[in-house]
Formats: structure tokens, sequence, C-alpha cells
């Protein structure tokens, strides 16, 4: 399990915001408030998260495209 990131995004609803880093290239996906996720989600008062996992197959690429996609869907929060 290492290498997992949950986040949110200020401004930005959950399932918009993976269509919007799927559309470039970056594939993550929601984590509900369900029996996986939901002991760490209903205590701070989540109802979901984007999930993104990194893996040793990861490229830097890869890595750098996320980041690019987040630089930008801040911008536009």
């Amino acid at each position: 399990r290492e290498g997992v990131v949950s986040m949110r995004l200020d401004g930005w609803d959950t399932l918009k915001l993976v269509k919007f880093l799927g559309e470039r290239g970056v594939r993550v996906h929601i984590r509900k408030a369900d029996h996986f996720s939901g002991n760490v989600l209903r205590p701070l008062g989540l109802p979901d998260c984007v999930r993104i996992s990194f893996c040793h197959y990861n490229t830097e690429a890869e890595v750098t495209r996320l980041l690019a996609a987040m630089e930008e869907a801040i911008s536009a929060a």
C-alpha cells in the first residue's frame, strides 16, 4: 500500500477532478466513505477523495504529467 495518496481539491467535485485528470492521461480513482475507506474518510467528514497510486513501474514522465495536470486544475479552481 505504499505510494498511495488520497486527496481532495477545494472547489472541485471529486468525479469532475477524476475526469479532468483522465482527459490528461492520468489514471486515478474515487474512494468513497464505504467499508474500505470509510474508517479514514468518515472521521474527516469527507464523502470521498481522489486516490492516486504510485508504484515501481510508474515512470518519471507519468509523475510529471500528474503534477502538470494538478497545477492546471489548481489554476482553474
